[in-house]
């Protein structure tokens, strides 16, 4: 029996050995994904008012707002970064993307009603009420409203994932940083996206396609159209 006890010993260190070397790997690659994202920050300009060129349009990306309704500080920043830049003639639509519409939970309405208080024209108000993430944002921008071409506004760490997937669904994409706050703490939202890039990665490389429902509205059309409620 003692033999037996000896060979099921040597096979458990076995195992574990390998489980040892497959969670290498794993961190390996998730580390290596995040630092080939990150790359994607060569596409952050540094005032997208003054040092480029204009663009058609530029992508809100959703983000939370509060149980009353009000925007939270990143969905703030990201608005009013949007704003100086169609005050500035840099872009002629805005599209804001983000969850709405058939979730109870709703980013697009508060986004809407702040961008009509600070006079963007209805018609340059575009409004993306299913997107649930960044990949969704930027697939639906690609699909349903034609975008080739377009500015991107977001936090600083959030660009590089977004810019990722913009330009590898082929949207022709540059990050203008809404970082206009001193955020009092932004390590839980860092760490969220080290892991939220090697997700980005895989929607990518395993060519995910999203179900659209959607009729298709072109971006140089009136973005009232987009608009579930007048």
């Amino acid at each position: 029996m003692e033999p037996q006890f000896q060979q099921h010993g040597a096979f458990s260190k076995f195992k574990w050995r390998w489980v040892l070397y497959f969670l290498i790997f794993v961190t390996w690659s998730a580390w290596l994904i995040n630092l080939w994202i990150a790359n994607e920050g060569r596409h952050i300009v540094f005032d997208c008012i003054s040092d480029i060129d204009p663009h058609p349009v530029v992508l809100v990306l959703g983000a939370a707002v509060t149980p009353e309704g009000d925007l939270g500080y990143y969905f703030r920043d990201r608005l009013e970064t949007a704003i100086d830049l169609y005050e500035a003639d840099q872009v002629s639509k805005i599209l804001v993307s983000g969850k709405g519409g058939r979730y109870s939970y709703n980013e697009i309405e508060p986004a809407k009603d702040f961008l009509l208080k600070n006079n963007i024209r209805q018609s340059d108000i575009f409004l993306d009420y299913n997107s649930k993430n960044t990949f969704s944002s930027m697939y639906r921008a690609k699909h349903l409203y034609n975008i080739d071409e377009a500015l991107i506004v977001s936090q600083d760490f959030h660009l590089p994932r977004a810019l990722y997937l913009a330009r590898r669904l082929d949207i022709d994409s540059y990050g203008c940083v809404a970082d206009s706050e001193d955020y009092m703490d932004l390590s839980q939202d860092r760490q969220r996206e080290f892991f939220a890039r090697v997700k980005a990665w895989l929607d990518i490389n395993l060519n995910v396609n999203l179900t659209l429902t959607e009729t298709g509205v072109d971006i140089e059309d009136d973005g009232k159209k987009t608009w579930m409620a007048f």
